[in-house]
């Protein structure tokens, strides 16, 4: 009998597995959507504010590797108990898609191994630990040194944008090139009137070389100045740049920059934990899993997913908005760490410190050099006074250190001279300049044009240097009498204007 002819009452029979034709596709759809509400959830409940430094907002490397091998792994159970062939057949797709992949991982891989890439410069990946950059070259004094004649143009964004993860698409355009000793110098700068020495601070972060406090320095005393400032370098580490950089320059000052946020603690502590397994690393410079594919891929995933993410609530705890006139009032800025007093281990981190000032006094007095300390203080140290935290904000009950009484007891007790930046840079924030950064904790050009100012007044101060006639004043706006004399509109130890006799 044909199923298809017309029965009685003039209908069609149907096969009665077309009389559900929908049944097995709705429950498909349905096991898509239970699939996908378990793969957000599981990205979801794993997700949350820890993060490695510099990468920005809601995820970090290793939560997302966790999630990404989680998510394989339930796909991969989900087709093994819903697909519709044969378990071995569903077993064998599973185990050679895997296979394959792995093949195909190794090979990629094989090449990092061989030496042939790096794929932290293929993504571009930002590390913010000099001895994990790519492009330095491992040091067995100094741990760390940029390559010689590197340079680097781009736009870059404020350190504690992914440090703490602030939302915001805000970058800073710069260039940057390295001289022969790989510091931020012109080529062929043999010697020099004054060494300034120094961290981050003193290299310049997000600042172009027109910039620079070394640059403004030189322009405002009209004698060539050497830039010797390192970011990451503690106090040994600038003892050394002392000993190997500056004393061949012969200059007749030096300029010791010392950053009291991480010169101190943790960049003495550092420099010892490095002496006493320098393999450590030497190692992160050849490290494989670094310069691996698996490893920074995760990172650019970290960061394409980061990428929108909402300020976190630790952002906003280390945070004030700014109550100073001109740039950057009533904006929201962000600080490093919390600023408080030394505690027991820090203290000996202290006493190493004024150790190693010890020797680099004596160091610049065994070569008839002069010896000018100067204290780069915390944006926080800067800004309390003129920011005003949220209710709720830890920022409230930060109190700074003593470091600047420290050293300046020190500094009086063996007749070195002492130069505090933080009132330069105080003043140059309450005239309605932007001294640092708002995502980073470093000086913006107008930060380092206060210090080089302060700088330069204490020197033509001291009588250590005699500027150039054709220098501008340590102020911006002065000149030089016709006798050569500087008439300074100030006695304090700040910035002066020089004005006409």
């Amino acid at each position: 009998m044909d199923p298809h002819a017309p029965q009685a009452g003039g209908e069609t029979a149907l096969p009665a597995a077309a009389a559900m034709p929908r049944a097995p596709k709705q429950l498909a759809f349905r096991r898509l959507l239970l699939a996908a509400a378990g793969f957000v959830l599981l990205w979801w409940t794993f997700g949350g504010e820890s993060r490695v430094l510099m990468l920005p907002r809601l995820y970090s490397v290793r939560p997302t590797a966790g999630r990404a091998a989680a998510s394989l792994i339930a796909m991969a159970a989900l087709y093994l108990l819903l697909g519709r062939s044969r378990l071995r057949h569903r077993a064998f797709a599973v185990t050679a898609l895997a296979a394959s992949s792995l093949m195909i991982l190794g090979a990629i891989e094989s090449t990092v191994a061989l030496g042939w890439i790096d794929f932290r410069d293929v993504f571009n990946i930002p590390l913010g630990l000099p001895w994990k950059h790519p492009k330095n070259r491992f040091d067995h004094e100094l741990i760390t040194l940029h390559r010689p004649g590197r340079a680097f143009s781009g736009a870059l964004p404020g350190a504690l944008v992914g440090q703490l993860g602030i939302s915001t698409s805000r970058t800073y355009p710069v260039e940057v090139v390295y001289d022969e000793r790989g510091f931020r110098n012109s080529p062929g700068r043999e010697i020099a009137d004054v060494a300034l020495i120094g961290d981050s601070f003193v290299e310049g972060v997000l600042v172009n070389d027109d910039a620079l406090v070394s640059t403004r320095l030189e322009s405002m005393l009209g004698v060539p100045v050497l830039n010797l400032g390192h970011i990451a370098y503690g106090p040994q580490q600038e003892l050394v740049v002392l000993r190997r950089f500056a004393l061949p320059a012969r200059p007749r000052v030096v300029v010791w920059a010392l950053f009291e946020g991480n010169d101190v603690v943790p960049g003495f502590a550092r420099y010892e934990r490095y002496r006493s397994d320098p393999q450590a690393y030497l190692k992160a410079y050849d490290d494989f899993v670094d310069r691996s594919f698996s490893r920074n891929a995760l990172f650019a995933l970290t960061r394409l997913l980061a990428r929108d993410g909402p300020t976190t609530e630790k952002a906003r705890a280390w945070s004030a908005v700014l109550l100073t006139p001109g740039e950057g009032n009533g904006e929201r800025t962000f600080f490093e760490s919390p600023s408080r007093p030394l505690n027991p281990d820090e203290e000996g981190s202290m006493t190493g410190t004024l150790e190693v000032l010890r020797e680099a006094v004596e160091t610049c007095s065994a070569n008839n050099i002069r010896f000018l300390l100067a204290l780069c203080p915390t944006k926080y140290r800067v800004y309390r006074d003129r920011c005003a935290p949220d209710a709720n904000s830890p920022v409230r009950d930060w109190t700074p250190s003593d470091i600047p009484h420290r050293l300046e007891t020190w500094t009086k007790a063996r007749r070195v001279e002492y130069l505090d930046l933080t009132e330069a840079l105080s003043s140059a924030a309450a005239a309605g300049g932007l001294a640092y950064f708002l995502d980073d904790p470093h000086w913006t050009p107008a930060g380092h044009d206060a210090a080089a100012a302060a700088i330069a007044d204490r020197l033509i101060r001291l009588g250590w240097i005699e500027p150039r006639p054709e220098a501008p004043m340590a102020g911006g706006e002065g000149r030089r009498s016709p006798g050569g004399d500087v008439a300074h509109a100030s006695d304090g130890d700040g910035a002066g204007n020089a004005e006409d006799p």
